[in-house]
C-alpha cells in the first residue's frame, strides 16, 4: 500500500520483517525455557562457616560468613560468598611491636565475592573435593590511637579482591554437608591503605545446607 499524501509506503510488515520477529520470539521463548529448566533442576544451597583469616598488615583475624549458590552442572556450582572478620587488641603502653607511633585498637576485614566452584567426587566415600575461584570487592578498616593520647585515627579502604580455596566436603545426608576449606585471598587498595599488604591464608570450617529434593547422594558416586 502507498500513502499519496505522505509519500510513505504503509501496510503490513514485509515477509523478511515477519520472519525476523518470529525468530526473535522463538529465541526469547527458548531462552526462558532453558532458564526455567535450569532453575527447576538446580540444587540451591546455603553455607554457614567460621573463619580464620590472615590479613597481612591487618593481622590474623577471626570471623565468619555465608554463601548462596546453585548447581550449574553435576560438577560445577556458581556462588556468592560474604564474610566479616575482626582483630581487636587492648592498648599496651609497654610493648609496641608493629609501629613506634601508634597502638592498634581494632582491625576488621570484609569481602563480597562471586565465582565458580568445582566439585570432584571421591569414590567409595561420601566425600567431594571442592575448589573455588572467586573475585569481588573487600573493605578493610584499621583504627589506631596515638601513643601520646588523643583521638583515635581510622584508615579505611575499599578495592578489588580475589581469592581461591580448596577443601573437602562430607555429604552426611541429602541436605547437610560439613566442609573444611583452605585458601588464600588478596586485596588491592589505592587510597588510605595503599601502603599496606592485605593478603594471607583463609581457613573456613562450616556446613552446607542443600534446599529442595533434586539432590541424591548416590548420584555422585
Amino acid at each position: 500500500m502507498y500513502d499519496k499524501s505522505s509519500g510513505v509506503a504503509t501496510g503490513p510488515p514485509t515477509q523478511p520483517k515477519k520472519r525476523r520477529i518470529q525468530l526473535k520470539r522463538i529465541l526469547l521463548g527458548t531462552l526462558f525455557a532453558a532458564l526455567f529448566s535450569t532453575a527447576a533442576t538446580a540444587n540451591v544451597f546455603v553455607d554457614g562457616y567460621g573463619a580464620l583469616v590472615g590479613a597481612g598488615s591487618a593481622r590474623w583475624q577471626y570471623g565468619g560468613g555465608g554463601a548462596l549458590g546453585f548447581t550449574l552442572t553435576r560438577d560445577f556450582n556458581i556462588l556468592y560468598r560474604g564474610m566479616y572478620s575482626l582483630y581487636s587488641k587492648d592498648r599496651d603502653f609497654e610493648n609496641v611491636n608493629y609501629n613506634p607511633t601508634y597502638y592498634e585498637l581494632n582491625f576488621d576485614h570484609m569481602m563480597h565475592l562471586v565465582g565458580l566452584e568445582y566439585m570432584f567426587p571421591i569414590d567409595r566415600f561420601r566425600l567431594q573435593w571442592r575448589s573455588s575461584v572467586m573475585a569481588g570487592f573487600s573493605m578493610t578498616t584499621m583504627e589506631y590511637e596515638p601513643v601520646s593520647g588523643g583521638l583515635t585515627q581510622t584508615k579505611e579502604d575499599t578495592g578489588l579482591s580475589i581469592a581461591l580455596w580448596t577443601g573437602i566436603q562430607f555429604n552426611a545426608t541429602q541436605h547437610i554437608s560439613p566442609f573444611i576449606d583452605l585458601g588464600m585471598h588478596m586485596s588491592f587498595y589505592q587510597s588510605e591503605l595503599s601502603d599496606k599488604s592485605i593478603v594471607g591464608l583463609h581457613v573456613m570450617v562450616g556446613v552446607r545446607f542443600y534446599i529442595g529434593d533434586n539432590r541424591r547422594i548416590d548420584d555422585y558416586y
